[in-house]
């Protein structure tokens, strides 16, 4: 059940943040509207949907992550993390199959920072617990 609460909050985040990136982007649909009736900008558009989407990427990885380390060490589930995060360029290559868009293939390296970002965060705090449990005695006071 974990699981499909997972993928739907996931398709949310996925949805509504792309929606408001794409349109600040390349203005389409409500986001066009808004932005010609002066309630939205472009900029800020892109500016919504990347904090919505930064919040919602550490939240959901450390979901997805929860989920994978019941099955995983936690070296594969934080892989597995990352490697999840990978669907969001393919979501891209898929969109850039709609002309009506108007995106251009420049933007697909920009796809990569969710992973990029994933693996980081995953690997300082695989990182940091690895160093805990090499001295768990080797406490300084200050």
């Amino acid at each position: 059940m974990t699981l499909i609460l997972f993928w739907l909050a996931f398709w949310t985040l996925v949805n509504s943040t792309g929606y408001l990136i794409i349109g600040g982007l390349r203005p389409f649909g409500d986001v066009y509207t808004l932005i010609r009736l002066g309630v939205l900008t472009s900029h800020l558009s892109l500016v919504i949907g990347l904090i919505i989407f930064l919040i919602g990427l550490v939240t959901l990885s450390w979901v997805l992550s929860r989920i994978l380390s019941e099955f995983f060490p936690p070296r594969n589930a934080s892989l597995g993390v990352t490697l999840f995060w990978l669907i969001i360029p393919v979501l891209f290559v898929v969109m850039l199959a709609n002309p009506e868009r108007g995106l251009q293939v420049v933007y697909l390296p920009l796809t990569f920072i969710p992973a990029l970002l994933s693996f980081s965060i995953r690997y300082l705090m695989f990182l940091s617990k690895q160093e805990t449990d090499a001295n768990p005695n080797d406490v300084t006071e200050e």
